[in-house]
């Protein structure tokens, strides 16, 4: 009898596949025939196609610290144990040779920790079934069996098993191929076998989350919680969600939690730091943004979130160092050559910030706040019509693009283009009415000596920022 708990999303491992095969039969407890066992897997891996990049690792006459001292040693994609099981538990061996019970919810709890990169459990035991739903709130796949079981049987459901493994095969179905090494090889054998894929409610929220569903991503986090709540991850992006939902008090507790549950969670300290920036308390976002670096050095995102602070705090330099940092980290990404061009403007380094647009074209070319700003460090270069080609790029890939619009509007003005240039104004205007906008049509129309008309736009552009104070209207040619 074979009972399948499955989603719709079939595993598959695209590089090497480490197994470990732990193996006990303690003298106090009935004979196994695991040595036939694990002969049958190393068996089906030897002759298989794809046998050079699977590894297997065998644990005999397991002790609960062999067992444990081997995830020390090497990082396994395929966890499979074989031996006795009880309702209590697993049955490993003592140093006595004796057998020894593990604690269920523990066993659970140690799998948790090396998820990922543990991908597949195998209880290959009788009486698992507990064991497996527990261990399948951390793990992909877990195969557990019900009940007692035949030796036979679990022999060939391991054939079967590795035999599609080794043929590249899914973990869905290498099960049901199990299964049928069994059904094929036995008259009615006692095997009921269950594969138990993971209650994956976190991996539903990170899709609501990215499609910006904040609310569901939110409840799909807290369910993840309800099942297991030291899910460290899940408490890390409740906290996300949180933020995005501007709920910031309550964001900055869920990634607490994450970090009290898992000190050395770098993506909570991250997720942190984007709490603490949003209640502009800045030099606690940075402490926190460095504590993710010093935890996980390798990932260009905090580096980046750390540039865009220290941007904001007017580090100019250093921010332009972390965003080198991050583009050594990830040399492919636009938006980090397009923000180290921002902060080389700044610094007033132009034709490096112009190097570092081009590269960010290069790589996201149509993104169109990068031609924008390849247009406007062209300008300050006096590169006039380059920056007018940039302009019309990003109108052609946005044609309502307000920015660009004013932005060309002023360029054209200073090529005395005077008509073209309100057309460019009144086109800003109508994608999105700007201040900037008003202001570049009110010094056009004071050039061209439409007075009443220039008033008009300024009084506009003072509606939109009241800050803004208009220059004395009178025939002054701006654009000279």
């Amino acid at each position: 009898m074979v009972r399948v708990r499955s989603d719709k999303n079939s595993f598959t491992f695209d590089s090497r596949i480490n197994v470990l095969l732990v193996f006990a039969n303690s003298h106090d407890t009935d004979p196994l025939r695991l040595q036939t066992e694990q002969r049958a897997i190393n068996e089906a891996i030897r002759r298989s196609s794809y046998r050079e990049r699977i590894t297997l690792t065998a644990c005999p006459a397991a002790t609960i610290h062999d067992f444990r001292r081997a995830f020390l040693d090497k990082e396994f994609q395929i966890v499979h144990i074989s031996g006795h099981g009880s309702d209590h538990g697993l049955v490993l061996e003592n140093e006595l040779g004796e057998g020894k019970s593990v604690p269920q919810e523990a066993l659970a709890d140690f799998f948790e920790e090396y998820s990922p990169p543990v991908k597949c459990v195998i209880l290959n035991s009788c009486y698992s079934v507990s064991q497996g739903q527990l261990i399948s709130f951390n793990v992909p796949y877990t195969i557990a069996m019900e009940g007692p079981i035949d030796d036979e049987a679990a022999i060939e459901f391991s054939r079967g098993f590795y035999d599609a493994i080794g043929a590249g095969k899914t973990i869905d179905f290498a099960y049901r191929e199990g299964c049928r090494a069994v059904k094929l090889t036995m008259h009615n054998p006692q095997f009921v076998s269950e594969l138990i894929t993971q209650v994956n409610w976190a991996f539903e929220g990170d899709i609501h989350y990215s499609a910006q569903r904040y609310e569901e991503a939110l409840s799909m986090f807290e369910k993840a919680l309800q099942l297991n709540p030291n899910n460290a991850y899940a408490w890390c992006k409740k906290g996300d969600s949180l933020l995005a939902l501007k709920r910031y008090e309550e964001a900055l507790a869920a990634c607490k939690q994450s970090i009290c549950i898992k000190p050395h969670f770098a993506e909570a300290y991250n997720s942190k730091g984007e709490v603490f920036f949003s209640l502009e308390r800045y030099e606690e976002a940075l402490a926190a943004y460095d504590k993710a670096i010093e935890l996980n050095p390798s990932e260009s995102s905090f580096y980046s979130n750390k540039g865009y602070l220290l941007a904001l705090l007017k580090r100019s330099k250093k921010a332009l160092a972390a965003f080198d940092q991050a583009i050594q980290l990830n040399p492919s990404n636009g938006y980090l050559y397009w923000n180290k061009g921002n902060r080389l403007i700044t610094l007033k380094y132009y034709r490096k910030a112009l190097a570092a647009y081009d590269q960010a074209i290069l790589f996201d070319p149509k993104v169109v706040n990068f031609h924008i700003s390849r247009g406007v460090v062209l300008c300050i270069l006096k590169r006039y019509e380059e920056a007018l080609a940039a302009y019309d790029k990003a109108i052609e890939l946005d044609p309502s693009c307000a920015v660009a619009y004013w932005r060309k509007g002023a360029l054209l003005a200073l090529f005395k283009r005077y008509e073209e240039a309100l057309a460019a104004c009144e086109q800003s205007i109508q994608c999105c009415p700007k201040v900037d906008a008003y202001k570049i049509k009110g010094l056009v129309l004071s050039v061209l000596h439409r007075y009443e008309e220039a008033q008009v736009a300024y009084e506009q552009a003072t509606k939109l920022d009241p800050n803004f104070t208009p220059p004395i209207i009178s025939g002054i040619n701006y654009f000279t």
